[in-house]
C-alpha cells in the first residue's frame, strides 16, 4: 500500500491486496489464503523481535509481475502520506496526520475515522505522562505537550536545544524572546533551569 500524493491533492491509499489474505497485499487471481495468522500485523515491527519478517509466500519472483490495484481509499486530507498500516483481521487500521482510520481489507471501505486536531493529539499524550517522568518533546506538534500538562503534575520536560525544565507556552505579550524551545518559539524555563550546552573549541 501507498499514500499519495505532495501535490495538495487529496490524500489516498492504493490497497494492493486480497479480499481474503488480509495481509495487504495478493497476487491477481490467487484466491489461496495463507495459514490462520501469519497475516497478521498487530504492531508497527509486527513482533516484539522487530524482524518485519512475514511468512507469506503468495509472492514470489515468478508471480510479482501479476500484482495489480484492488481497491482505493480516499482519507480525505492532503499532504505526504507514509502509513505504518496494522492489519488485524480483515480490517487494515492506520493513521494520517490527523486522524485513525480502519479500512474494510476487502474493499477499502472505511469503516470507522477519527478526525482530532494538534491540540487534542497534545493533550492526549500529555495525560500519559506519569508524575516525576523526564521527557524529550523534540520539535514541532510535541512542544504542544507543555500546554496541557496538569499544574500539580511534577513532569520536567526538555527541550531539543538543551533546555530542561521547559514550561507551556507563553500568554501574548509576554513572550521573552531570548527563551526559545528548538522550534524558535517563546518558551518560558522553571525557576533554576538547567541549560546544556556543546563548546564549540577553536584552536
Amino acid at each position: 500500500m501507498e499514500g499519495n500524493s505532495r501535490n495538495g491533492s487529496k490524500r489516498k491509499l492504493l490497497l494492493i491486496a486480497s479480499a481474503t489474505v488480509a495481509a495487504g497485499i495478493a497476487v491477481a487471481g490467487d484466491a489461496k489464503a495463507p495459514a490462520a495468522g501469519s497475516a497478521q500485523w498487530g504492531m508497527y515491527n509486527k513482533s516484539y523481535d522487530g524482524q518485519r519478517y512475514s511468512t507469506l509466500t503468495q509472492i514470489n519472483t515468478k508471480n510479482v509481475a501479476k500484482l495489480k490495484p484492488v481497491c482505493v481509499a480516499e482519507l480525505g486530507d492532503a499532504g505526504a502520506f507514509q502509513p505504518g498500516p496494522l492489519v488485524i483481521g480483515d480490517t487494515i487500521y492506520l493513521t494520517t496526520a490527523t486522524s485513525t482510520v480502519a479500512l474494510d481489507a476487502t474493499s477499502c471501505d472505511i469503516q470507522w475515522q477519527n478526525i482530532y486536531n494538534r491540540d487534542q493529539m497534545a493533550a492526549r499524550v500529555a495525560r500519559d505522562i506519569p508524575e516525576g517522568a523526564y521527557v524529550n518533546l523534540g520539535i514541532g506538534l510535541p512542544t504542544l505537550v507543555a500546554n496541557h500538562l496538569p499544574k500539580d503534575r511534577k513532569i520536567f520536560l526538555h527541550s531539543e536545544n538543551g533546555m530542561l525544565a521547559m514550561g507551556p507556552a507563553p500568554a501574548l505579550g509576554e513572550e521573552d524572546w531570548d527563551v526559545i524551545n528548538a522550534g524558535k518559539h517563546p518558551s518560558p524555563c522553571l525557576p533554576a533551569v538547567p541549560i546544556f550546552t556543546t563548546p564549540i573549541l577553536s584552536p
